[in-house]
């Protein structure tokens, strides 16, 4: 797996000149750009976002935790809180619940243990006060 100093080792910047490109943020001159975004071609460097979520203490993802994902009610909720979040770039992790209180605890905090700070859930045997004190602890 390639890493952004492997990258910027090959084109001889600094590893903060090849995040300014990867984000596409920052001053970065159009030769020096153009010279980093070629090795990163080359190379095919990925940024990996679990490091990226470490160091900014939040990850782009969406959590969709749905009673039973095979249903279309459900899979179409998934559907679109997917397209929505690649508008943004963000990435999506859909769970089920399988009709279970117990699993749908287990996938907030599955969830939450990931860096999940946005997540959409479907419940249909939580109690309602059990739901906000989830929201709340997400709200943290």
């Amino acid at each position: 797996m390639v890493t952004i100093k492997d990258v910027a080792r090959v084109a001889g910047v600094s590893p903060s000149t090849v995040s300014r490109v990867v984000r596409g943020q920052g001053k970065v001159g159009k030769k020096c750009r153009a010279k980093v975004q070629k090795v990163i071609d080359e190379m095919k460097y990925r940024p990996n976002t679990n490091a990226r979520a470490l160091v900014s203490r939040r990850s782009e993802l969406v959590g969709v935790i749905t009673p039973v994902l095979h249903k279309p009610f459900f899979g179409s909720i998934a559907h679109g809180a997917e397209r929505e979040a690649n508008k943004h770039s963000f990435r999506v992790m859909t769970l089920n619940s399988l009709n279970d209180t117990d699993a749908e605890l287990n996938a907030v905090s599955s969830l939450r243990e990931h860096g999940c700070q946005n997540i959409i859930i479907h419940s249909k045997y939580g109690a309602e006060e059990q739901l906000a004190e989830l929201a709340e602890q997400i709200l943290v």
